[in-house]
């Protein structure tokens, strides 16, 4: 796989660098937005959300208030 269809190449490395281009999310700046799609409580941790990121950044163990 290569830019020109005519040039052959022995990998796929320029597929998967288009791929990871063109898919890459993209981190919009501002306020934490997400979309949460399963709530829990956890007696340990207290509130726990799984969701998509929208907007803004998370780090691993923030603390988020609600």
């Amino acid at each position: 796989m290569a830019a020109d269809w005519r040039s052959r190449t022995n990998d796929i490395t320029y597929l998967l660098d288009m791929i990871i281009q063109e898919y890459a999310p993209r981190i919009l700046e501002g306020t934490l937005q997400m979309t949460i799609s399963s709530l829990e409580y956890s007696t340990y941790v207290g509130r726990v959300a799984i969701g998509a990121v929208l907007r803004g950044s998370l780090q691993n163990g923030q603390q988020v208030p609600c």
